[in-house]
């Protein structure tokens, strides 16, 4: 649509320099011509009587000179002046016009003044006319003006509007390229073809992305360094608080050994997340039975009595191909998440077989989302509503890393309600074939 706005004032433009441009034609037609179709008419006229007058001398000359009217070389005179000799009596017609000119008394016959004859004199009488067209009427011409104006219109309308396409084109390639750059492919570079002012515009953007390309992956990198290097100071925090706890347990040593657990799975979570923005994240694709890894995912995520594990495996889809460590992984964030926010009942993981690929949900009885936050659960740090604060031991990167690892396996995740009314998470993994390879 914005587009379609561009190339309107591109075209409006263009339509006013051809308005002022066609004034101006107009203007010095008319100053030439006169403001009234008949004033051109009479002007015409007058041009074509002064070339019949110049044929009725030539004739009168032949006559002083003995030849006859029918002679050979009036003849010759008409017709290398492409006029003729008209005999009949001008008072037959009934209304003639007439014009001034050279002293002779022209008639202006026919409609609108079709044609004129000029008087040809022998011995103080008339004797023949010469007929010469006239020229146009004023209605001939009134149609002819509004005709031509009408074709040029409709050409400069025509023009307009391919000079338009022509110059909005590299516009629409490039708003093209900024909305991919936008949704975060940086990698993608605008297409630049010419030298003028638009491909300088490209140039100056491509060099702009490159150096955000840049800075991100900078960022990126020093955010998985310090996530990495934070492991080991943590790992040596805990096992000293371990030693404190054996030697003098204490309660607070309990809770402040709880906090370095928490801040370790956030620096992994980070870690894993710069991973995948780097895409250091190696698959190592095996064949996964789907019930052991449910419910090997199931005892890690710790979830307490209060929640039930229902699997509801197809037949045809109780295997997949993936990366063991990421689809546990996968689970477990989907687990977690569900006994942060469920609040008790049952986890349903349900499976099936579509389009050669294996697609599990996982939904729980829990309150829910609503319909406009669903598919912003996976973006980093999102939490929808205040109750899902801190203290529920999230750090926003679960759901995230959900999406990416699913990504990585070549497919999509979905946030939906489930039939109980709770959250109901979608996605789907890659099905083995009968070599143990998946189908991409």
């Amino acid at each position: 649509m914005r587009t379609l706005f561009l190339a309107i004032k591109i075209g409006l433009l263009f339509a006013l320099v051809m308005a002022l441009v066609l004034s101006g034609v107009l203007f010095l037609f008319f100053h030439v011509f006169g403001h009234d179709p008949h004033d051109l008419h009479g002007a015409m006229a007058r041009v074509q009587a002064q070339a019949g007058v110049e044929t009725a001398h030539a004739i009168e000359a032949l006559l002083d000179r003995g030849r006859g009217l029918d002679g050979e070389e009036i003849a010759i005179v008409l017709t290398r002046r492409g006029h003729r000799l008209h005999r009949e009596d001008s008072g037959q017609y009934q209304r003639p016009s007439f014009l001034e000119v050279d002293g002779r008394r022209c008639l202006l016959v026919g409609d609108g003044g079709g044609q004129i004859l000029i008087p040809i004199d022998r011995a103080g009488r008339t004797v023949a006319h010469v007929a010469v067209a006239a020229g146009p009427s004023p209605q001939m011409l009134h149609r002819a003006f509004r005709r031509g104006l009408l074709n040029i219109s409709l050409a400069s309308l025509i023009g307009i509007a391919a000079v338009a396409i022509y110059l909005s084109s590299p516009l629409r390639r490039m708003r093209r390229s900024m909305d991919r750059i936008a949704a975060g492919d940086l990698d993608h570079q605008v297409t630049v073809r010419g030298r003028d002012e638009v491909a300088a515009m490209g140039d100056s953007f491509n060099a702009m992305a490159d150096r955000i390309r840049q800075m991100v992956r900078g960022q990126k990198e020093m955010l998985a360094g310090v996530s990495h290097e934070l492991r080991s100071p943590l790992a040596r925090m805990k096992v000293a608080l371990e030693l404190l706890r054996e030697e003098a347990p204490s309660e607070r040593l309990e809770d402040l050994e709880a906090e370095v657990d928490a801040i370790n799975d956030l620096v992994g979570e980070v870690l894993l997340a710069s991973r995948f923005d780097l895409d250091a994240v190696p698959l190592e694709t095996q064949r996964l039975e789907l019930g052991p890894a449910v419910e090997g995912a199931w005892h890690e995520a710790a979830m307490g009595a209060e929640f039930e594990l229902v699997l509801d495996l197809a037949a045809e889809a109780m295997a997949v191909s993936g990366d063991a460590a990421l689809v546990t992984r996968v689970l477990r964030n989907l687990f977690q998440n569900a006994r942060r926010y469920a609040g008790g009942g049952a986890v349903v993981v349900s499976s099936r077989l579509w389009q050669g690929r294996v697609e599990l949900l996982v939904s729980d009885h829990g309150p829910g989302v609503p319909a406009d936050q669903r598919q912003r659960l996976f973006e980093p740090f999102f939490r929808g509503d205040r109750s899902r604060r801190p203290r529920s031991g999230a750090v926003g990167l679960g759901l995230m890393i959900v999406r990416r690892a699913v990504e990585a396996h070549g497919g999509r995740v979905r946030a939906e309600e489930s039939a109980a009314g709770g959250l109901a998470i979608s996605f789907d993994l890659p099905a083995p074939t009968a070599a143990g390879e998946s189908v991409r």
